[in-house]
This record gives structure tokens, sequence and C-alpha cells, in this order.
């Protein structure tokens, strides 16, 4: 930050180039027969103050060619040169120029302020960005009882630690919240699982969240009583153990009620004086050394120094840099003017082959959790990915079983513990159609990630156009890929004719499950996964709602571009919203930024500009 309030922030960026485009420019016939390149760039972004035309300014750190890992593509991919790397030893190369902080040190600034613990996964009790000590794994089934510790490290907590020090006192944190979700021993009988008494029916999160523990409402920090004359509170008081010794005045305990209503101060009966400066702590879970990979496919006509200095917009006005590892996937987005070009490049198998190449080698490096974000078209090519069937895997391709099956589909394939988990998938302004996004994509993408959110506007210009062009082409014949059509291609060429093709980014309300019998939909394990989404609403109109979260941003009026396509990166909103998903998982319902309109349907709590 500048003397002038001007702020500036550079991140790195890993990308994955895999089109024959150049490095700043795309070619209107897109093509990918060239071995890939990978590399990290540096981009510097304006992030408060004066915004400089200039920036976001993107350097290169280095650039590597890839080999082909599978030998039956070496028809697709011709060897120019022997002096090529594998993805592994690229990823090895680039994943340190992301290690810009160590979010586990012991010593850095960053700590945990929500701790977030989910329940209903048949794999076990998961610990958001943490993982059991014992087993090393993210899911365990052995957890009767998790217990959060709020732990203060600020000045004061200090300054007692040094007097408790010299008087020979063992230092002991702010006496934990404790969980019990499998029904185990409890002191009084009245006392029951957390889950059966807190969660509502379709509750599956339970959120500790900086001063909130679910209903519960405490102050985090280390509280000092000076009042204490409460000799009831003191008769209730649980005796400390005897190799722990401790001061009323430095520690606090707070035990949760069964209807977790309140939380009582069973010591102090006067206010007691707070210290902010404190983060939780899961007692059994060590914070997972391993960040997790957030993949970004852009959209039509974005050259690969375009799409960094977009993302890095992005990465740049969030904390996200400290979680993950950002990565661009860039595939032969192509030019407005060849756009059924670029969706046949999208659905491309040499396409889908370079993002299963991505996926493994995240996979071989360690990567265990991932999150994906498509813009536009590039939805076309993350679902192409997870449809193309190339492995007669019950209909599942080669990148989706690199990913461990969501709950209710294990019995589709035999699942092996070294898969990854695809945390989130979010579509921004996706450019599909939207018969075959409810038709096929969905289901797709629902196998392997209950996280799936689409944002979009209605009032899209670049989807209308694009339902408009699509309709021209179909009316002349330019087939589509057999991804993008819903049903067969004989049916497709029957229907030989200028229809308005309609996009799922701009249909917002029409994302629901489909009332006639497609076979995508036989399954009755994905139907079953819709309850949770279902209001009143939903029931009277007769719709049953597709299991995603549908934002809706058509209001937002701050920093949107005139066609109202892409703002993912400068509007505010959009950014922090963005940032929630990724790093809590929390669900748009558990999110206090929206307000749920109907059925899967949220929109921004937002005040337009023009309200003073």
């Amino acid at each position: 930050v500048q003397n002038n309030g001007d702020g500036f922030n550079a991140v790195a960026l890993m990308y994955y180039h895999a089109t024959d485009d150049t490095f700043t420019e795309n070619k209107s016939k897109p093509t990918n027969l060239l071995p890939a390149r990978m590399g990290v760039a540096s981009v510097e972004c304006s992030v408060q103050g004066a915004f400089y035309r200039h920036v976001p300014e993107v350097r290169l750190f280095f650039d590597e060619q890839i080999t082909v890992k599978d030998e039956s593509m070496h028809d697709f991919f011709p060897v120019v040169s022997s002096n090529h790397i594998s993805t592994v030893e690229a990823l090895k190369k680039c994943l340190p120029y992301l290690e810009t902080t160590d979010i586990n040190s012991s010593d850095g600034d960053v700590k945990n302020t929500t701790i977030t613990i989910k329940l209903n996964d048949p794999r076990g009790i998961q610990v958001e960005g943490h993982v059991n000590a014992i087993t090393s794994n993210y899911y365990s089934t052995d957890v009767h009882e998790v217990v959060v510790q709020i732990v203060s490290k600020g000045k004061d907590f200090k300054n007692k630690e040094r007097m408790r020090a010299r008087r020979g006192v063992t230092s002991m944190p702010i006496s934990p919240a404790r969980f019990s979700f499998y029904g185990g021993t409890h002191e009084n009988d009245d006392e029951r699982s957390v889950l059966s008494d807190v969660c509502e029916e379709d509750t599956t999160d339970v959120s500790v969240d900086g001063n909130n523990i679910m209903a519960t409402t405490i102050a985090t920090g280390t509280y000092s009583n000076k009042n204490n004359t409460d000799k009831h509170d003191m008769a209730k008081e649980k005796p400390i153990p005897d190799d722990i010794e401790t001061s009323k005045a430095d520690t606090e305990e707070f035990k949760m009620h069964s209807n977790m209503a309140f939380a009582e101060n069973r010591v102090s009966s006067s206010e007691p004086e707070v210290d902010r400066n404190c983060h939780l702590e899961v007692q059994g879970w060590l914070p997972s050394q391993q960040k997790e990979a957030l993949i970004l496919l852009p959209g039509l006509g974005n050259s690969m120094k375009k799409s960094l200095k977009c993302f890095g917009q992005f990465i740049a006005m969030t904390k996200l840099s400290e979680h993950i590892y950002p990565i661009i996937f860039g595939w032969p987005t192509a030019s407005v003017i060849t756009y059924r070009y670029a969706c046949s490049a999208a659905n491309d198998k040499r396409t889908v082959e370079h993002f299963l190449q991505l996926v493994e080698g995240l996979a071989a490096s360690g990567i265990r959790r991932v999150h994906f974000l498509s813009h536009s078209m590039g939805g076309m090519s993350l679902i192409a990915a997870l449809t193309n069937e190339d492995d007669g895997d019950k209909g599942h391709s080669r990148v989706s079983n690199c990913f461990h099956l969501c709950p209710g589909f294990e019995d589709e394939r035999e699942e092996k513990e070294n898969r990854m988990i695809c945390k989130s998938i979010i579509l921004l302004n996706p450019d599909y159609p939207l018969k075959a996004f409810v038709g096929r994509a969905f289901a797709s993408m629902r196998r392997i990630c209950d996280h799936i959110t689409v944002v979009g506007d209605r009032n899209d210009h670049v989807l209308y156009y694009s339902s408009i062009v699509n309709g021209i082409c179909n009316r002349w014949g330019h087939k589509n890929p057999v991804d993008l059509i819903n049903g067969t291609p004989e049916q497709e060429e029957n229907r030989r004719r200028f229809r308005f093709e309609k996009r799922a980014g701009k249909e917002l309300a029409s994302l629901v499950l489909p009332s006639n019998n497609n076979t995508s939909w036989k399954n009755p394990k994905l139907l079953l996964a819709q309850p949770s989404i279902t209001s009143g609403v939903s029931i009277k109109l007769s719709k049953q709602w597709l299991d995603i979260d549908v934002i809706d941003t058509t209001n937002l009026d701050v920093n949107f571009d005139s066609v109202r396509h892409s703002a993912y990166n400068t509007n505010p909103s959009l950014v922090k919203d963005l940032e929630d998903i990724i790093i809590s998982g929390r669900r748009a319902k558990n999110r206090p930024s929206l307000l749920h309109r109907e059925g899967n349907i949220y929109s921004y709590n937002h005040v337009p500009s023009f309200v003073t």
C-alpha cells in the first residue's frame, strides 16, 4: 500500500496451455495438435485506491512444454521435440512458486476463525480443512465427539502466561465447546445428540463461526472475572483435573445445552472482558498440510494472457492464495466469428485428454481436493470432460474416475482410497444448452460433487445472442457436438430449423428436473439427493428443483459491463461470495450475503447504487 492509499497485490498463477494459440493471441480456427505447455506467471493487480489502467500486468516466471502420457494419444499429439517433461515434473516446478503463504505454520498470521463440521457423509465425519490426527484421512467413522477449542494468543494472554509460568502453573486455553454426534455418554439424561436436537431436517452442517456456534452465541477470547460472587454457579463448577492447575481469572468454560439455544458463562456472573486475538482449534484433527486446487476454465475468445489478467484480479481481491493453488486450463477458445468451432474444440477428445493429464498430475502430486470454476463456454469444456464415455465404466469418464463418488452413487463403481474429492463446481454465466444441461450435464457433475453453483443473469446479452446464433447454425446444418444435443443426432437432424436455443446461464428459473422420462434420470438415487432444496413454493408449483445453488445477479449494478456477462473478478458482492464458497464450502442457504427467492434460486442482499 502506497502513502496515497493506492494498493497493489501480486499473485502467482499456474497455467496449462492446451492449445496451439500463442500466449497473447487466439487463432480464429482453434486447434490443439501440439503438446501442451505449463508455466507460472506473476500478475500484479490494483486492489484499492486508484485502479491504474496498466494493471493487471503479467510477467512469466517460466514456460515448459510437456509430454503426452497416454501413448494411444500420440496420433493426436505428434512429438515435435524430445526435450519435454512430464506433467508431474512440470507440477513439481510450478507448485513451489504458488507457496506464497504457509497457512499451517504456527507462526503464521492465518488462523481458523471458522470451523465447519459435516455430518451427512456416509464416509464419516468431516472437519473442513482438517485431517484426522490418527488416520490422516479427511473422513472418520470412529469419531463420537468433536472438540473445538477457542485459543487466545493476545498480548494480555501472553502477559498472564508469563505470570503463570513464574508460579509454575500449566497453560490452559479456554475450555472447549463439545459436539457429540453419535449419542455418546452424557452427564445428564436430558442431553442428546447435537445432530438430533439442533439440526433441522435438512441441515447437515454444524458451523462454528467466529463469535457464534450455530445458535449458541459466545464471545471468543480470553475472559477475566473481577466480581465473581455467585456461589451457586461456583458450586456447579466441574472439578478441574489434578494434572492441570488454572485460575478462574484466566479460563472460562461454556456448556453447550442440548437445545443449543444459548451458552452460559459458568463462572462469571458479570460482563467478561474479551481479547479478540484468538482462533479455533479442533482436538484430534490437524490442519491439512496440502492446499486445494482451484482450476479455472475461461470462456470464448480469451487468450492465455487475458485469462491470467482476469483470474489474477479475482485472486488478488481475495485471500484464496493462502488456501488454494490457482490454476488456469487454457483450451482452444477461438473467437466470436468462429463460435461453433469453439464449441467443437471444447468437446474435442484432445481437449479432454489434456484436461485428464492435468487432473491426474495434480493427484500424483499429492493434491486431494479440487474446485472447478468455469466462465461462459468454459463450462462446455468442463462438462465434456465429465461426460465423455471413453472407458466404459458405467458411463463415467476417465476424469470422473479420478474423484470419489458422492453419497448415494457409491455402487456405480468400485471406490478407491486414492481418489480425489471434488469440493465444488462453480459455473459462471454458463453458455450451455438448457435442455442438455438439465437432461445430461447435471447428472454427470452431481455424481462427483454435491456442491454445484450456477451464477447467472436474466439480462445477460451475450447469452441472448448466443441463443440466436445457435438457432441460426442449427438451421444451416452446422452440427453441434453430441454432448450438447438433447437426444440423438438423428433426432437433431430431423429438427433442422431455426429455434431459439435457451442457455442455462440465462434461464435460471428453468433449472428443474425434467418432466419426461429421459434416460439420464432413471437412477433413483439422483432424485433422492433433492429434498433439501424443496420449499413450500416449489411444492405448490409442482417443480422438482435441481440440487444446485442458483445465484441470480440480475439486480447487481456495480462493476458490471454493459453486456452483463463477466463480473466475477470485479463485483465485490460476487467476489466475496465466491471466496466464501471455496474456503468455507457453505451452501447458499447458509451464506448470510444471500436472500432465498424460490426453490434453489438466491439473490444477493445488495442495495442498488441509486439508493442513498
